[in-house]
């Protein structure tokens, strides 16, 4: 296990830091992800070894060992974002406060029996860590108790365009939302108040987005195209930001339905997109998507 901080005297409790009245356990992963996941900024990262012993009781049917369960992961799935969220999101609900406390008591253990000041240590899995102080400003003992969450970057800011369709269409944008949210700052029209300004919201949160998301169906495409209702709007403003930026990769298409050819308005023609249509590839194309904002 590699854990960025130095040594400790207060003692960490990981269900302070996610929000556990929280009735969507995916919402509950991405905080945790925040907390364990990312080797170099999360405050307390954690090795898939260590989160695997401490999971694994939870859920039946794995295999006995890490390395087993490793072994045993299709291709193209042993990522570690990809296998974490998918065993917790196995664990009951209810039992999630004691996998936290099983996690919890792991990183007090290592703060107990190690001075965390460079020191070299072997993981489980065989690999060398050196720990460095976190991006986050836990640096003293008395400061463990209000440990942030965020790793002192700012989030890079997101805005969802998309066309109101069926009611699973709406909910599958209303996810997208929710496990990008974690991640940046995700600003959709579902967060406008009720007699809000409904165009300058789109006009100021595509001008001031990092990234702008066109989730891409053959009707997105037909209002786009033909410049109908509130798709109409945005696509004049969208329009307008490529041709007076430049800014060649801030729209993204996201392939919700159809295929490139008939969900992408004209305007996103030529542009690479990130296919999203099955649920199978749902949790790699997040994935891939998540990376690639924080690249580029």
């Amino acid at each position: 296990m590699c854990m960025q901080g130095s040594s400790i005297e207060s003692s960490i409790d990981l269900k302070q830091y996610v929000d556990l009245t929280s009735k969507d356990i995916n919402d509950v992963f991405w905080q945790l992800w925040g907390i364990i996941g990312k080797d170099g900024e999360a405050p307390f990262y954690v090795d898939g070894s260590t989160y695997f012993n401490k999971i694994s009781p939870y859920i039946n049917g794995l295999p006995p060992t890490y390395s087993k369960y490793i072994e045993l992961l299709p291709k193209g799935k042993t990522s570690r974002i990809n296998w974490y969220k998918s065993l917790f999101e196995k664990i009951e609900i209810s039992e999630i406060p004691y996998f936290l406390d099983e996690l919890s008591a792991a990183i007090n253990k290592y703060y107990n029996e190690n001075d965390t000041n460079n020191i070299d240590v072997k993981t489980e899995e065989g690999n060398k860590s050196f720990l460095q102080p976190a991006a986050g400003d836990i640096t003293t003992r008395s400061n463990i108790a209000t440990i942030p969450v965020d790793t002192g970057k700012k989030k890079k800011t997101i805005f969802i365009s998309y066309c109101h369709e069926d009611v699973a269409h709406n909910e599958w944008v209303k996810k997208l939302y929710k496990d990008l949210d974690p991640s940046f700052k995700v600003n959709i029209d579902q967060n406008l108040p009720l007699g809000g300004d409904i165009n300058r919201f789109m006009e100021s949160n595509i001008s001031d987005a990092d990234k702008v998301l066109i989730i891409a169906t053959p009707e997105y495409k037909k209002r786009a195209d033909d410049r109908e209702n509130g798709v109409g709007y945005e696509t004049s403003i969208i329009t307008n930001d490529l041709i007076t930026l430049q800014n060649k990769i801030k729209f993204i298409p996201i392939i919700r339905k159809g295929s490139f050819e008939l969900s992408c308005p004209k305007y996103l023609q030529g542009k690479k997109g990130l296919s999203m249509c099955d649920k199978d590839n749902y949790d790699t194309g997040l994935r891939e998507l998540i990376e690639s904002i924080n690249d580029n």
